[in-house]
């Protein structure tokens, strides 16, 4: 959104990477809160950490953990590393995929509606008017928060700067 964080994501970062040498893997909702603090922090090697353990994850884990990690928790986590270097259209592939099975992963709506912001942004970044148009529609419709304003403001903006060129 462009807003200044300090060093929040550092901060974040640090914490979290107290606890990644015994939780990675574990539980696929904390990984990926992890895994975005690492990216927002641009700690590209810790986050690669969380996905191979959440990869393994995956693979080797029997019941819930490892069909959230299956399901949802690795394709979030690739997302987020994508949207980190800058890879929208892979963000927006791997989002849309996950976003009726999402509420697999645990969390609140509130937690997990950082997918949906992610997305909307991968789409307006990506210039995916269309789809940016139509997501920023169904917040509209659910609220009017500061939030999706900006989102609504920050698609405008993009479409007018598109129309220019």
């Amino acid at each position: 959104q462009g807003i200044d964080l300090g060093d929040r994501w550092r901060n974040l970062a640090s914490m979290w990477s107290k606890k990644t040498a015994i939780e990675n893997g574990y539980y696929a909702f904390n990984d990926f809160h992890a895994l975005v603090s690492f990216v927002g922090a641009g700690l590209e090697r810790d986050a690669e950490s969380v996905l191979s353990a959440v990869t393994s994850a995956a693979q080797e884990n029997t019941g819930v953990t490892a069909m959230m990690a299956k399901d949802v928790g690795l394709v979030c986590c690739k997302a987020i590393i994508a949207f980190g270097q800058q890879r929208y259209g892979e963000v927006i592939d791997a989002l849309l995929l996950v976003r009726t099975t999402a509420h697999r992963f645990g969390g609140s709506h509130a937690q997990r509606d950082i997918l949906t912001q992610t997305l909307i942004e991968a789409a307006i970044r990506a210039g995916n008017t269309g789809l940016a148009t139509n997501l920023i529609a169904e917040r509209v419709h659910k609220s009017h928060t500061p939030l999706t304003l900006r989102f609504a403001d920050k698609h405008s903006r993009a479409k007018a700067a598109a129309i220019e060129q």
